[in-house]
């Protein structure tokens, strides 16, 4: 059986846009609502780090014909080097194009697409969000430009990439302990058994999550290293300029899944170092059952619920219970 996620196509008024960002042209689709709400925002979603402006399992597609649905034009796009976009990117190599994504690389894209989405839907306010590069890109483009004056981020990464250290070595303790209670839940399975005796099995991670673990019962463990101004070891310090702008002013919704790492570093080490004895001027959801693209189809439902809620309490009209047109 087929499941319908969102909002089927054919009512709604989708257009295509390319315009200039850096001597690159850039598409996208300006989705137009059918029955426009009256002084509602735009929603500029901006593409998840190196993937294109459908998003994965068409995520993008569902997201853009919701909030149409709400009344409110929706505005999805390719940044330069992605998709269908012109242009080149600074590097073939995944990982150190995360980083780069971190620190800030669509940032002119995403301004360039502000501009144009604004003076084609003719809307002064906007609603930005996206997916993981796309949440941190959303943060960037706020922290620029006070007519953003919301942001729901899935996934937002708050720690730069290290690439000098392995992967057990640079997640948080709360992760560690997250994935060792995994591999811990699996010893009563006899498939998991054969995978580990077979040589297939990642053995330096299951025993660095042990060892950490064991020092975590032994109450040897001792938080993340500082620097010399108190920012956590790894802290992405281009985020939190950007935090320290928007906190506060815009209105913030935080998405994560439950087994998401970026949810470990942002509880363990923002929220409990950064933001220790500061305000939380957000909210914060955690899905269960949900990867980090929000699959299968009912973790999709869910973010679409969390997200419509949201909306009706902080938009009203713009949102809610109104039925797909």
């Amino acid at each position: 059986m087929i499941r319908q996620v969102g909002v089927p196509a054919p009512r709604l008024d989708e257009e295509v846009l390319v315009f200039a960002s850096g001597g690159h042209r850039l598409p996208g689709v300006l989705t137009r609502p059918p029955r426009p709400e009256p002084d509602g925002p735009g929603v500029l979603l901006l593409s998840p780090g190196l993937k294109h402006r459908v998003g994965p399992h068409r995520l993008y597609v569902k997201l853009a014909r919701f909030f149409a649905a709400r009344g409110l034009p929706v505005f999805r796009f390719d940044f330069h080097g992605t998709g269908d976009a012109e242009g080149t990117l600074p590097t073939t190599d995944v990982p150190e194009l995360h980083e780069c994504i971190q620190r800030g690389l669509f940032r002119g894209d995403a301004a360039a697409a502000l501009d144009v989405f604004c003076e084609r839907a003719g809307v002064a306010r906007v609603l930005a969000g996206g997916l993981c590069g796309g949440a941190i890109t959303a943060a960037f483009l706020a922290a620029d430009d006070p007519r953003v004056e919301a942001i729901i981020g899935f996934q937002l990464p708050v720690k730069k990439i290290d690439l000098e250290r392995d992967f057990a070595e640079r997640i948080d303790d709360g992760f560690s302990d997250h994935i060792f209670r995994r591999y811990v839940a699996k010893l009563l399975r006899p498939e998991s058994w054969r995978k580990f005796l077979s040589g297939r099995s990642e053995y330096g991670l299951i025993w660095k999550t042990a060892t950490r673990r064991l020092a975590g019962l032994a109450g040897r463990r001792r938080g993340p290293a500082l620097d010399a101004a108190g920012v956590p070891e790894g802290m992405n310090s281009t985020f939190l300029e950007a935090w320290e702008r928007i906190a506060g002013r815009a209105r913030l919704l935080w998405i994560y899944s439950e087994i998401e790492g970026a949810r470990f570093d942002f509880e363990g080490v923002f929220e409990q170092v950064c933001l220790a004895g500061r305000d939380r001027p957000y909210e914060k959801v955690v899905l269960s059952d949900s990867n980090h693209e929000f699959a299968p189809d009912e973790a999709q439902e869910s973010l679409l619920a969390v997200i419509d809620d949201w909306l009706a309490r902080h938009y009203g009209a713009a949102a809610g219970a109104r039925e797909a047109v």
